[in-house]
C-alpha cells in the first residue's frame, strides 16, 4: 500500500495542481492541492478500491495515467460544483476584518455571537476527527 501511494502521489499532486492553476491562475493553490490530493486517494481506496480495480492495462493506459485521469476528473467536478469548490468565497483582508471588529457591537450582539460560535464549534467537533 505504501509503495502504491508513493508511486501515485506525485502523479495525483501534479494533475490536481494543474487543474487548480488552470481554473484560477495566479492563486496560491498549495493547500488546496494537498487537500484535494487526499480526497483523490480517499476516492481511489473507497469501496474496497473500486476505482483502482477499474483499471485495465489491456485498454492501453498505464496505472499512473489512469489515476491521473481520475484525479483530474475529480478536481474538475469539484470546481464545477459550487458547494464543494475550495474557492466558493473570496478571502477577506485582515485589515477589513480588524475594522469590522472595531465597529463596536452591542453587548447583546456579542453574547449572541459567542453563543453561535459555541454551537458552531460543537458541531465541528462532532463531525471532525482530532
Amino acid at each position: 500500500m505504501r509503495e502504491l501511494v508513493a508511486l501515485l502521489a506525485p502523479v495525483i499532486e501534479r494533475r490536481v495542481a494543474t487543474a487548480l492553476w488552470r481554473s484560477s491562475p495566479g492563486r496560491d493553490v498549495r493547500q488546496e492541492v494537498a487537500d484535494m490530493s487526499q480526497g483523490v486517494f480517499l476516492s481511489l481506496f473507497s469501496s474496497d478500491g473500486k476505482a483502482l480495480r477499474a483499471w485495465d492495462p489491456a485498454r492501453g493506459m498505464s496505472l499512473e495515467s489512469f489515476v491521473g485521469m481520475l484525479a483530474q476528473h475529480q478536481v474538475i467536478s469539484i470546481l464545477r460544483n459550487g458547494k464543494t469548490s475550495p474557492w466558493r468565497d473570496d478571502p477577506t483582508d485582515v485589515e477589513r476584518l480588524d475594522a469590522m471588529k472595531d465597529a463596536g457591537a452591542s453587548p447583546d450582539a456579542t453574547v449572541g455571537s459567542r453563543t453561535e460560535l459555541a454551537r458552531l464549534l460543537e458541531a465541528l467537533r462532532a463531525r471532525l476527527s482530532p
